[in-house]
Formats: C-alpha cells, structure tokens, sequence
C-alpha cells in the first residue's frame, strides 16, 4: 500500500482504500493488517480524521435517530459503536470501561502492532486518551512477548523477516520503556480522576478514613505525561531518531489529579488536616519515589542527580520556588508531614529523615539534610557525617 501522501481529487485512493476497509465484513481490514510489506503508520492520520458525518451512521451499523445531527463527526479509527458493541447502560461499571472492538478495529489494531517502534504511534495514543483498549494492549504484550522468545532462542532469520516486511516492527530500548509506561496505566490519561475537591469536602466531613488515605494516594499518584518532541530547523527531519526516550518523545512528570495545590491552599485552616499529617508521611514519601523512579526509568535520573534542585530550589518555603510543575507539591507534602511528626515524635521523626537519607536521589538526601537542621533530631555528628559524604 501506496502512503497516502498522492491522494487527489481526481484520484482519492485513500478515500477508496478508508471504503474498504470499513467494510463490515473485515476481510478487507484484515487484508490491510497482514499486507507485506506492511502499510506505513502514515494512513494513521486519514483513518484518524474526522471525516464521517451523519449521514454516514449506517454504514457503521449504528441507526442514525431524528433529529439529524449536523455537528456531529468521527473517525474510522474513532467512532460510535453499533449496540453489539456498545457498552451497558448501568450504574456499575464493569472494569474493562467502553465499547467492545468490531472487527474492524480489531484488525486495525493488529495493523498497529507492527509499528511498535514507531513513536509517532505512541504520540497518537497519547493524543486520543492515553489509555489503552483491553484488547490492543494484549496485542501488544502478546507481541513484546512473541519477539522476547524469537530473540531468546537465537530465530534471528525470523527476526529479520519480520523487519524486512515492517522495519519498525521491533521496539528499540526507549521504546519498550515507553511502551510498558502504557501497558501499566502509567501514562496521563484523559480517564485520570480529577476531583481532588470532593475528597476535601469528605476528609472535613469524615477524617482521614483509610478508604480516603487510599484514595488520595491514587489522586496523587505520579502520571508520564507524552507529547509530540519540539523539533528546530533541520532537526524536523530527525523525529523518531536515537536511543534515548528524550529523542522520542516529549514527557513530563505530573500527577493523577488536577490543581494538586489545593491541598497546600487547605494547609494553614484545617487542624484536621495537621493532625493527620503525620499518619501520610510515609503516603507522600511512597509516591516522590514513585516519581523519582519514573524519571529514572525516563533517563533523567539516578543517585546522583535529579534535577530536582532546579524544579524545588529550596525544600524550606523560599521566593525561588514556583509552582510550574505539579509533581513538586510531593517534595513540600513530605516535608510538611515530617514537621508534624518531628512535633509529635522526634524519634519517629529521627527514624525517617535516616530512611530518606538511604534512599537513592538527591531529592531525598536533600530532605535529610533539611531534617538535620533541626538539632533536637539529628545529631550534629550525624549531620557533619552526611555533609562529608
């Protein structure tokens, strides 16, 4: 198959080739899947736009109901789904969330999967939700596991068959990190509860239930956000080129939740809140290693450096800090709760700035050191030996 790139007017084969392939009966999507050598990610971006309207419900299998819907538009790759598809309306969600694939979209899933080393594909997971089908992400753990035993047992002509047909069939290192980011829910997703607000109205009203510490662990939780790389200049010819996760694609650690800092805002008022400090230390400890350990798998990250000097110039509350980035509210929950502890039990308080100290980032030997400027806990011997080391 031809990219898409020549379509005209006067010779739409992509539309012709879109016909196709949404034909209910998926033998020509099938076709499509299994073409050697494979189509390139390219149709991606046709089979992506939003060129079905309306009039064009039936041919999905979807019975259009009056009164027509003008505005409405969608996709081949991203569309409504006929009722032996479609979810159950019910109050209890079951857990594999929306519509079922037809078989269409299952054989364009396939297609997808021979372009596992292509971050454009990534990008574009990123871009419709973050979140994988239950389905496409088997395909894919089945096929990271396929290649893993091809590899394994030395079938290094069945490798290169299959790179002769779809060269970016093999994930490179960077990608598979990527690609286990998505398998594991670790990526942003569109899905991500956001209302940390209705968790502050029930911890007023309740305390800190355990349902509740569970719960603000999740909204808390360190999420990869992935975009499109900035490109300069000559550089545009570069995008899906090197050996790091940074050449690839652009990411950012954030959190689960929205307007995380409403936390710090509810600080100063509630006594509620101060008290049950102490009871989250290690919840906030948990999840800035969490972050730490995802930055590492990243590539920017180790026991030597973090950045995190730049991202919180100061672990104390300082003019030089900002609030630009969302994840940093973990650095400044971990200090507040082990001020709380340190008030309530200074050897508690002595016990975690140790662990902090042998944990392997610098963000953690710098809330160590904050700790050891409070002489009723770390002794000046102790903190003359983590200075010297």
């Amino acid at each position: 198959v031809n990219p898409p790139t020549g379509s005209t007017k006067e010779d739409d084969f992509v539309g012709r080739v879109l016909w196709a392939v949404s034909d209910s009966s998926s033998l020509p999507a099938q076709r499509f899947a299994e073409l050697d050598p494979v189509p390139p990610l390219a149709w991606l971006e046709p089979l992506s736009n939003n060129q079905f309207r309306y009039e064009d419900l039936g041919r999905f299998g979807v019975p259009p109901r009056l009164p027509k819907d003008a505005d409405l538009r969608f996709s081949l790759a991203r569309r409504p789904a006929p009722y032996t598809f479609a979810p159950w309306m019910t109050l209890v969600v079951s857990p594999s969330g929306g519509s079922e694939l037809d078989p269409v979209m299952f054989q364009l899933a396939r297609w997808l999967v021979r372009h596992l080393d292509d971050p454009d594909l990534v990008i574009w997971v990123a871009k419709f939700g973050g979140r994988l089908h239950h389905r496409f992400s088997w395909l894919i753990a089945r096929r990271l596991k396929e290649l893993d035993d091809l590899e394994a047992t030395g079938k290094s002509e069945e490798l290169k068959r299959i790179l002769a047909n779809a060269p970016r069939a093999v994930p490179r290192p960077a990608m598979r990190t990527l690609w286990g980011l998505l398998l594991s829910g670790r990526a942003k997703s569109h899905s991500d509860r956001a209302d940390l607000f209705t968790w502050l109205d029930r911890f007023k009203r309740e305390g800190l239930t355990a349902t509740l510490k569970i719960e603000l662990r999740e909204l808390l939780a360190p999420r990869v956000s992935l975009s499109e790389p900035f490109r300069w200049g000559d550089d545009s010819d570069k995008t899906g080129v090197g050996s790091r996760v940074a050449d690839l694609v652009r990411w950012e650690i954030v959190l689960a939740t929205k307007y995380p800092r409403s936390l710090l805002n509810h600080r100063e008022k509630s006594a509620r809140w101060k008290a049950a400090l102490p009871m989250l230390l290690d919840t906030f400890a948990t999840l800035l290693r969490d972050a730490c350990d995802l930055t590492q798998e990243l590539g920017s990250a180790s026991s030597l450096s973090d950045h995190s000097y730049s991202h919180q110039p100061s672990i104390s509350e300082h003019g030089q800090n900002n609030d630009f980035r969302d994840w940093t509210i973990l650095i400044e929950l971990c200090r507040d709760a082990w001020i709380a502890t340190y008030k309530k039990d200074v050897g508690q308080a002595l016990r975690v700035a140790e662990s902090w100290w042998a944990t392997p980032y610098p963000v953690f030997k710098r809330l160590a050191l904050f700790a050891a400027a409070h002489r009723k806990v770390v002794q000046p011997e102790q903190s003359a030996e983590w200075l010297m080391a």
